[in-house]
């Protein structure tokens, strides 16, 4: 009986003995030197599917682990919790907004202003040059043989304008042949208003510009009509 007491307690003594080592082996380790020799591991491992309780476990022993936990309470191993990064959306202020606004309605007006433009000077140059004597009357005639239109759609050269028997303007004339040139007509118009006689009646001739028509008789004179097409 007293063998087996005596073998009892040094039993009892060999594992209290080997408790305090495991304790103080424990103490001894350092999370951080752990940390340092192994290469951190930023998963873990999940209980198998299917259990419903999605408990995490270290991937190094095994573990349990607990949510948001960083270190094995039994091994020491360091786990890496992923972060989502996030990019904050830069503000547009109203100011920014309405600089776009502004950025992009400014071409259809821009586009509109020049077809405006365009217009105005289509116009000015139908109805200030194209489609007006005034320019002519300003450069070749005199109105004392010349009259034109208010709106300047037809001119009228007159080579005696007082009817006096015989008489000839030549400055008159020369109007003519000028205006004959700038209108398009061709060196044969001005060679029949120059041969026409009393008898001939009022002739006309056409060009892609205007229409003339004419008429002579002794007393008085040449009378040459030009209109607009």
């Amino acid at each position: 009986m007293e063998e087996n007491k005596v073998n009892d307690l040094m039993e009892n003594s060999s594992e209290e003995n080997n408790a305090q080592e495991e304790a103080e082996i424990t103490e001894a380790i350092n999370p951080e030197e752990v940390n340092g020799s192994m290469s951190e591991t930023p998963l873990t491992e999940e209980e198998p599917s299917g259990t419903g309780s999605g408990r995490k476990y270290c991937t190094n022993c095994g573990e349990p682990l607990k949510p948001g936990q960083k270190f094995c309470g039994n091994c020491g191993m360091k786990f890496d919790i992923p972060k989502m990064d996030t990019v904050a959306a830069k503000p547009v202020g109203k100011e920014g907004i309405l600089a776009g606004q502004r950025s992009v309605n400014k071409k259809p007006l821009m586009i509109a202003g020049a077809v405006l433009i365009a217009a105005i000077l289509l116009f000015v140059l139908i109805s200030g040059s194209g489609k007006n004597f005034k320019n002519m009357y300003k450069e070749y005639a005199s109105e004392s043989w010349c009259t034109i239109a208010e709106d300047g759609s037809y001119m009228e050269i007159d080579t005696n304008p007082l009817d006096i028997n015989d008489d000839f303007n030549s400055d008159a004339y020369n109007a003519i042949k000028k205006v004959n040139k700038d209108l398009g007509f061709s060196a044969a118009v001005e060679n029949q208003m120059a041969n026409t006689r009393s008898l001939d009646g009022r002739q006309t001739a056409e060009s892609k510009k205007a229409t003339v028509s004419w008429t002579f008789h002794p007393n008085s004179g040449l009378e040459v009509i030009y209109e607009w097409k």
